[in-house]
């Protein structure tokens, strides 16, 4: 059984209207299409876009503006799911909470129906500038009957997290992400390795490059997006299993053999699922897990 991943590397650049945020959106949905991918993935908050039509605004006041796009970019997102009979990742977008904004990624189907998983460790930024919050459910949802995870940036760089996702049958961990500098971005890609080879499961990564003078947040992006594989006979040496060049605008498309994994788990030269010490060492997640 394969799934054909697409993961964007979108270049965020100034743009003078929504419209012409949509025609972006547009394209890179238009590539997947072409390429015959099952799902594409965005990367975190790609909707910080639109902040460019409101030059002048401090990274505080730009949280309602970001938090307002939300509500319009959702319903083209599942139109466009819709007409392309393809599942999007839509990586993160700001919404409304109980205790402060959270940051969710949504997952849409051609169907109409749609999975949400929050991000669980905002950073210190996103707490101190846009009082953010972290969610408290992490769970899994399927896609052609293949069970897969989500883990928003900094989640991925905690291990309990894609443990927990591992722990409920991910097979495929998805990890939209937004890094200004290299450090942060190779923080989230050696986590991402290392999270496939200690669950042997598949990464997928999509990044923010580009720049956007005049926005605090995003004058800097850095982004090199992959997918990434355990490391056993029948996985790339380097379990590298695609990747795109550093900043560059474009996707990365990749086929997921999931045959492969699951003899990797059973008879591979290591079986680290199997002969973890459950006697020694649990996961006490307190999380609400769900799946769909």
């Amino acid at each position: 059984m394969e799934i054909r991943v697409a993961a964007v590397q979108y270049c965020q650049r100034p743009i003078e209207s929504f419209d012409e945020f949509v025609s972006q959106l547009n394209g890179y949905v238009s590539m997947g299409v072409e390429a015959q991918a099952d799902v594409i993935l965005f990367p975190e908050l790609f909707t910080v876009q639109l902040l460019s039509l409101h030059q002048g605004l401090s990274a505080e006041e730009s949280l309602d503006p970001f938090i307002r796009y939300t509500e319009q970019v959702y319903p083209i997102l599942k139109r466009l799911s819709k007409e392309h009979s393809l599942v999007i990742i839509a990586g993160s977008m700001l919404v409304p909470g109980e205790r402060g904004p959270l940051n969710v990624s949504t997952v849409f189907y051609p169907t109409g129906e749609t999975f949400q998983q929050p991000k669980l460790h905002p950073t210190p930024y996103e707490r101190d500038t846009w009082n953010l919050q972290g969610g408290d459910t992490i769970g899994t949802f399927e896609i052609k009957g293949v069970r897969c995870g989500i883990a928003i940036c900094y989640d991925i760089e905690f291990p309990e997290v894609a443990r927990t996702l591992a722990e409920n049958g991910a097979q495929v961990i998805f990890v939209p992400f937004w890094t200004e500098l290299q450090y942060g971005a190779l923080r989230v890609r050696y986590c991402s390795q290392g999270a496939a080879v200690s669950n042997q499961c598949y990464v997928v990564t999509a990044g923010n490059s580009g720049s956007i003078p005049g926005v605090p947040a995003a004058q800097i992006n850095y982004a090199q997006s992959g997918v990434f594989t355990p490391l056993d006979h029948g996985f790339p040496r380097d379990g590298i299993a695609a990747q795109l060049e550093p900043n560059i605008e474009s996707v990365v498309v990749c086929d997921i053999d999931l045959d492969i994994l699951r003899f990797h788990r059973e008879e591979g030269t290591v079986t680290l699922l199997k002969d973890r010490r459950t006697d020694l060492f649990t996961v006490n997640s307190q999380a609400r897990v769900v799946s769909q």
